[in-house]
C-alpha cells in the first residue's frame, strides 16, 4: 500500500525534524539505547530501566487514531468479505476459514468458561462471533469505524465505539481478550491501567502478541510500520505485576494444551522456554 507507506514515511521524517523526546513510552525514562534499525530511519529502542523495546519515532495517539481508521492494511484479519463470502463462513461457524477461531477458543476456555467478555481490537467482528457461538456474553471494541460498522451489521456483535464510551464500562468484564493489538497500541501504560478498570475483581486479561524473545524475531515481526512495541516476557510480565495484576502465566506456540491445562486448574506453574513466534500469556486483576 503505496500511501499508506508514503504517509507513514512524512510522519517519520516530521517526528525526526521535530526532534521527537526518545523517552520510554512506559516508564518515562531517558535512559535507553539503540539496539536495531529497519530502513535507517526507523530505530528501536530499549529501555534500560522498565526493558521495554518501542520503535522510534514514537507515535503519538491523535496519529495512531487516524492511521486505523484509514491505512492500516493487514490481509484477512482487516479485509471485510464480501457479503456472500460472510453468509457461507457464519453457516459454517468460520469452521476451516482463514479466521477460524477453534484453537484460540480452546486455549481462552481454558481459563474463562463463561461470562462477560470484552474483545479489545474486534476488527470486522470474526472473534466476537465465535464467542459469541461458544455462549460468552461479547462486547467488542474497535477504533476503526469501517470494521467496527461491518462487524456490527454483519455479524451483529454488540459494539462500543468510542474509548469514552468504553470507559462507561467500569469493572464490567470477567475477561478482556485481545490478540495481535497491544505491539500497535503507543502507550502501554495506559492500555493496562484501562483494562484494570474495564475488568472485575479477578477478572483475567487474556491476550496473544508477537513473540519478541530473539533478535531474528524482532526483525522479522517485532517492529516497523505497524508495530509499535517489541513485547516479551521480560518486559511485560514485571510490567503488569506493578500495575495491579498477579498470577501472571506465559506460554509461546505452538501451544501444549495438556501443560496450559494444569496451569489453569491448579496454577502449577511451568518452564517454557517461550521460543515460539507467538506468546500467549494471561494475567488476572487483583
Amino acid at each position: 500500500n503505496m500511501s499508506e507507506k508514503s504517509a507513514f514515511s512524512l510522519y517519520l521524517i516530521k517526528s525526526y525534524l521535530a526532534r521527537q523526546p526518545r523517552q520510554c513510552p512506559y516508564c518515562g525514562s531517558f535512559d535507553n539505547e539503540l539496539i536495531a534499525r529497519r530502513r535507517l530511519i526507523i530505530q528501536l529502542r530499549k529501555c534500560n530501566n522498565c526493558g521495554l523495546m518501542f520503535r522510534y519515532p514514537k507515535e503519538t495517539p491523535e496519529y495512531n487514531q487516524k492511521y486505523y481508521q484509514q491505512d492500516y492494511q493487514e490481509g484477512i484479519t482487516t479485509d471485510m468479505p464480501s457479503l456472500e463470502t460472510i453468509e457461507k463462513w457464519k453457516q459454517a461457524n468460520f469452521k476451516g476459514t482463514p479466521v477460524d477461531f477453534t484453537e484460540k477458543l480452546n486455549l481462552f476456555n481454558l481459563f474463562i468458561k463463561n461470562g462477560k467478555i470484552l474483545d479489545f481490537g474486534a476488527s470486522w467482528g470474526y472473534v466476537s462471533y465465535q464467542l459469541s457461538a461458544a455462549g460468552y456474553d461479547v462486547y467488542g471494541y474497535e477504533i476503526s469505524k469501517v470494521r467496527g460498522g461491518y462487524a456490527k451489521k454483519h455479524l451483529g456483535v454488540r459494539m462500543i465505539e468510542s474509548l469514552q464510551e468504553l470507559e462507561k464500562y467500569k469493572e464490567c468484564f470477567d475477561a478482556i481478550y485481545t490478540s495481535h493489538v497491544i505491539e500497535h497500541v503507543p502507550y502501554p501504560r495506559d492500555l493496562f491501567n484501562l483494562f484494570l478498570k474495564l475488568l472485575k475483581p479477578k477478572g483475567k486479561l487474556i491476550a496473544f502478541v508477537p513473540n519478541c524473545e530473539s533478535m531474528s524475531q524482532i526483525m522479522g515481526h517485532g517492529f516497523g510500520m505497524h508495530h509499535v512495541l517489541a513485547l516479551n516476557k521480560e518486559f511485560l510480565e514485571p510490567a503488569l505485576l506493578n500495575q495491579g495484576f498477579e498470577n501472571t502465566f506465559f506460554t509461546s506456540s505452538p501451544y501444549n494444551f495438556d501443560k496450559i491445562r494444569k496451569f489453569a486448574e491448579s496454577n502449577v506453574k511451568y518452564d517454557d522456554k517461550l521460543e515460539g513466534d507467538e506468546l500467549f500469556f494471561v494475567a488476572t486483576k487483583k
